[in-house]
């Protein structure tokens, strides 16, 4: 898939000297207009590689892809009911709340291979030093994706990651597109799988607990104590003094 290749050819006649065999070519000879790149028609392929929630609102999700992509995250806590007609729309319409970790918002970057430094210049990749940069993404590379807007304290049992790689112009004209199926065909070009392997994740609670009772007894009920009767938000610890 992708790859580069010189072809040479040699070639032998039907005749020949008794005993001698076929008279055969010198030297191989390069075809005309080498190099020949083969196609890319198969889908990109995902790796996860972890998930954590980062702050109240925020879940970061680290995967990796095996050639040329953009790539798209979105997280619900309840169902979306996403479907093979559906999935790509509804992932991509949660682009506003995904970014990597350098901000850039999810379908405005590119996942790098070597294929990009020969195709066009459309993509924004045309020079080894832009392809070694520490700020560009690279294939088969941990790929950080954060997705934001989300609730304090709250499980996300459907995170989905998306990607669609460069074909066949080099900015992705006509893209190879990960599959949604949640019935078969598992592996690592399925949207569902990934979000089978990404599982459950928690947003941080990062609120201090309140207050939702908070009063005393009769203060001459006792010479030698007051009593204090509370409740919280969430589980927690209260302290008291009297000074």
């Amino acid at each position: 898939r992708k790859w580069d290749y010189d072809i040479y050819c040699w070639a032998q006649d039907a005749e020949g000297y008794p005993y001698y065999g076929p008279n055969g070519m010198v030297s191989t000879q390069a075809c005309p207009n080498n190099y020949v790149t083969t196609l890319d028609l198969t889908r990109p392929n995902m790796r996860f590689v972890m998930a954590e929630s980062i702050s109240k609102s925020q879940i970061i999700i680290t995967l990796q892809v095996d050639e040329g992509a953009k790539v798209w995250c979105a997280a619900w806590d309840t169902d979306p009911g996403l479907n093979s007609g559906n999935y790509e729309t509804m992932i991509k319409g949660m682009a506003p709340d995904c970014q990597d970790n350098k901000g850039r918002q999810c379908g405005s970057f590119w996942v790098y291979d070597l294929d990009d430094l020969e195709d066009t210049a459309a993509d924004g990749m045309d020079t080894q030093a832009a392809y070694d940069s520490s700020a560009e993404w690279k294939y088969n590379q941990d790929v950080d994706i954060i997705v934001s807007g989300l609730i304090e304290e709250k499980d996300y049992p459907y995170i989905y990651c998306y990607a669609e790689d460069d074909e066949d112009d080099g900015d992705g004209g006509t893209p190879n597109k990960m599959m949604f199926d949640d019935t078969g065909n598992a592996g690592p070009s399925n949207v569902h799988t990934i979000k089978t392997g990404i599982g459950t994740v928690q947003t941080l609670d990062e609120s201090p607990p309140t207050f939702t009772q908070l009063s005393m007894l009769d203060p001459t009920a006792y010479n030698d104590r007051i009593i204090v009767t509370f409740a919280l938000n969430e589980a927690g610890t209260t302290y008291c003094r009297a000074t």
